[in-house]
């Protein structure tokens, strides 16, 4: 009975983790969405965003203000908050409005961890501080769980998650009005006699946490992320590997995430067990581990995905992981959090640590155009220094072996690893059967570019089942996208390329540009030959890098060669990219060429000549031009959504003869697609 309460309450820890992780994964994007792309109207946003810093503190307030909410009251109550505001969310369409639900989501999350950390600080019997850790390891299992019922995406909006969520939701209200009624709790202010006496856990604890919060979301627990840098991801047959599923890379990480995390549960139970002496060299070795394995990844900046960083990168999870583990376990079995103000202002720092290093990583990452693996060796440079300082000054004053609190309940956190190992591995098999690629639509190849802003509209709301179903209407043959995030922050960390290649049923290669998470798609239904990426010139430093991808397709019997590009909006870079592109193209054979994307400029700039003088052998065909009279234009939208400018094209080589080519537009993206017929 004792080992199925425990489950239960496990159970319960890991959906609210999981809820807190989701609302903060899609505040990334609601932010983007709404805050950063109307910054230049500011006033516009301000009501919103009044609002909701006016309903965050009243629900701070509310809930650590003994007038209002007794203690024993608060775990009841932030459990059903959070449930209301996450079943509204689910049908909820606005931005504005789900950036407001977001944040009361999240603040409710820091709530409820407060409570329940209180809670087992002053009632050990509730539930064993490290089955609080096998809650947290369950909550991430769970949030993989959706990540592969929604190809990498974490939207709150997911059709697809409605019917888990609503049994998930239903599931903890039954637990929670069996465990938390105000009746079956002693007030919380109320400690247990006989309770180990540890040295409370400071400030600059934190910081810490926020610190490595912020590296595990972006980095260490991200599969999206991680995939960018190893071969196993973006396969572009998908027929090498025994199991083609593993193409889209990000499975294969969460595989190795969960693995690492249930292993490191057991061994760090274990290492705590060691002498103080031991458990003093055993953390001193992690820490410099840590520091050293993330270092080096800088090594793997540069070149072409490779088997050795696919190697390299499951060495460094596996190392990263055991360490994040062991760290928590170690935190939560030295230190006190029996304070109450203590911990609400220590959350509160939690949560301000996080967000200055988002602003750091904003400033370096969007506008630097430096590589995130820079942003994760600052915060982990920096959470391993102060990690170092603070243990190393309290070794001396460290519990002993004795004091801590080493119950393992084994068979409790084997029967819940199994569980959410076993759930993940089954969806995984059950979402890789759907994934064959469509044939083509007919005899005569239909192309399409379009840049989608990351799937962010015109109307501020990122939305990619908007993007997949209009994409479907046009049922393109050969598909090229231009500003495609791959476990960007901005984006919610969704694997936008995967998720399209997955929903349309297609072929794809992601041609990464400026830091391996941003850049270009191609998308068929024909075979993907060769692919590769070429990287463009920059004559401004401080432009934000461009690529090309250079694609063999076999198309009708015959191989054509297709570039996609999106280049630069500084027309100095321009002037040097349209030639080099040019010599590149003249490197092979000019029949059956087709290059496609955003150029940046338009039929009257000077880029525009270079295409046909600069080898003049070379004579591109503009294919909507060739068929058409009106401008065409594509992007520069005006207040009424109408485009003022032509910036997109498909060139093709002259033994290409289009038959139709048409812009369409749409409030999905801030351009208008192309799509030429031959």
């Amino acid at each position: 009975m004792k080992q199925f309460k425990n489950i239960i309450k496990i159970f319960l820890v890991g959906v609210m983790f999981y809820l807190f992780m989701e609302s903060f994964y899609n505040l990334m994007v609601n932010v983007n969405a709404y805050v950063f792309m109307n910054l230049s109207d500011l006033l516009s946003i301000l009501p919103i965003l009044g609002t909701t810093i006016i309903l965050i503190v009243l629900l701070v307030l509310s809930f650590n203000t003994k007038r209002l909410i007794k203690h024993q009251y608060r775990l009841f109550l932030v459990i059903i908050t959070i449930s209301i505001l996450r079943l509204i969310a689910q049908f909820i369409p606005s931005t504005s409005i789900l950036l407001l639900l977001n944040f009361l989501i999240l603040f409710s999350g820091m709530i409820f961890f407060n409570e329940i950390i209180m809670l087992i600080q002053n009632k050990q019997d509730f539930l064993n501080v490290n089955l609080l850790i096998v809650g947290v390891i369950f909550g991430l299992g769970l949030q993989y769980f959706f990540f592969i019922i929604n190809i990498s995406s974490n939207i709150t909006t997911a059709f697809v998650k409605m019917i888990p969520l609503i049994i998930i939701i239903i599931i903890i209200n039954v637990i929670n009005f069996k465990e938390f009624l105000p009746e079956n709790l002693k007030s919380l202010s109320q400690k247990v006699e006989g309770e180990i006496n540890k040295k409370e856990i400071s400030y600059i604890h934190f910081i810490v946490l926020g610190i490595l919060f912020l590296a595990c979301i972006i980095w260490i627990i991200n599969p999206m992320a991680l995939s960018a840098y190893g071969i196993i991801n973006l396969n572009f047959q998908s027929t090498e590997l025994l199991f083609p599923w593993f193409s889209y890379g990000y499975t294969y990480y969460i595989i190795i995430i969960l693995l690492s995390g249930f292993i490191a549960y057991f061994l760090s139970q274990f290492l705590l067990t060691l002498n103080k002496e031991k458990i003093k060299l055993v953390f001193l070795s992690m820490v410099g581990l840590f520091i050293l394995i993330n270092s080096l990844s800088l090594i793997f900046l540069q070149g072409n995905r490779s088997i050795l960083k696919t190697i390299f990168f499951t060495i460094a999870t596996i190392l990263n992981v055991s360490f994040i583990v062991y760290y928590a376990l170690y935190l939560f079995n030295s230190y006190s959090f029996d304070s109450r103000p203590k911990l609400l202002i220590g959350l509160i720092i939690f949560f301000i640590t996080i967000l200055f290093f988002i602003i750091i990583q904003v400033q370096v990452l969007w506008y630097e155009y430096v590589s995130l693996l820079i942003n994760v060796i600052i915060l982990v440079g920096i959470g391993g220094v102060l990690i170092c300082l603070l243990e190393i000054k309290n070794f001396s004053k460290l519990i002993k072996r004795k004091d801590f609190d080493i119950k393992i309940h084994r068979k409790t956190v084997e029967y819940l690893f199994f569980g959410i190992f076993l759930i993940n591995g089954v969806t995984l098999g059950i979402i890789s059967n759907q994934r064959d690629p469509l044939p083509p639509g007919s005899e005569n190849p239909t192309f399409m570019t379009w840049n989608i802003h990351n799937a962010i509209g015109v109307d501020d709301s990122f939305d990619l089942d908007r993007l997949v179903e209009q994409i479907k209407v046009q049922d393109p043959d050969v598909l090229g996208l231009n500003e495609v995030d791959m476990g960007a922050l901005k984006t919610s960390f969704t694997d936008i390329g995967t998720y399209f290649a997955h929903k349309l049923k297609m072929y794809y290669y992601y041609g990464y540009s400026f830091y391996k998470h941003y850049g270009n798609v191609l998308l068929s239904k024909y075979p993907i030959l060769k692919a590769e990426i070429i990287k463009l010139p920059l004559i401004i430093l401080s432009a934000e890098p461009r690529s090309m991808i250079k694609a063999t397709l076999e198309i009708n019997s015959s191989l054509w060669t297709v570039y996609v590009t999106h280049l630069s909006t500084e027309s100095q870079d321009r002037l040097a990219q349209v030639p080099f592109i040019i010599e590149k193209i003249n490197q092979s054979s000019f029949e059956n060429v087709v290059w496609m994307g955003d150029f940046n400029f338009e039929p009257t700039d000077i880029e525009y000549g270079l295409i046909n003088s600069t080898i003049p052998s070379l004579n591109f065909t503009d294919t909507y031009p060739y068929l058409n009279g009106d401008p065409g234009y594509t992007g520069h939208f005006d207040d009424d959504f109408i485009p003022q400018k032509r910036i997109d094209y498909i060139m093709t080589s002259p033994d290409l003869i289009p038959s139709s080519s048409e812009v369409w537009c749409s409030k999905a993206s801030d351009h208008c697609a192309v799509i030429t017929k031959f």
